[in-house]
């Protein structure tokens, strides 16, 4: 994916990790963020194929060791977070679910 619309503003993928959903693995973590600027973070679960985007799941954000947010039988999520460098994290919840990642990505504003 290279670009992603969201409520009529358009992003590219500034940085994106991935870690198949499985009995080992459950949680993926990124820095995210620069000085001075809010950054936009997708968060989530996602299948692969033609399940993609349709996946729902129960997922919890963390931003620098602290809970954002719960996110129960949901889609992908965007956040924003404030200015400055952050560790944010998104670790699933509940049984794993066959042929899907835990995703994150760091979004940046397409003109």
């Amino acid at each position: 994916m290279d670009t992603l619309e969201v409520g009529g503003a358009t992003y590219r993928v500034q940085a994106a990790g991935a870690q198949p959903w499985g009995p080992r693995g459950r949680a993926i973590e990124l820095s995210v963020g620069q000085r001075g600027a809010a950054v936009p973070v997708l968060a989530g679960v996602v299948g692969r194929g033609a399940r993609g985007l349709d996946v729902r799941a129960s997922f919890d954000v963390y931003v620098d060791g602290r809970l954002l947010r719960h996110y129960e039988h949901a889609r992908l999520s965007l956040v924003e977070l404030g200015p400055g460098r952050h560790q944010a994290r998104v670790v699933a919840r509940g049984e794993p679910v066959t042929g899907t990642s835990v995703v994150i990505g760091e979004l940046v504003r397409s003109p």
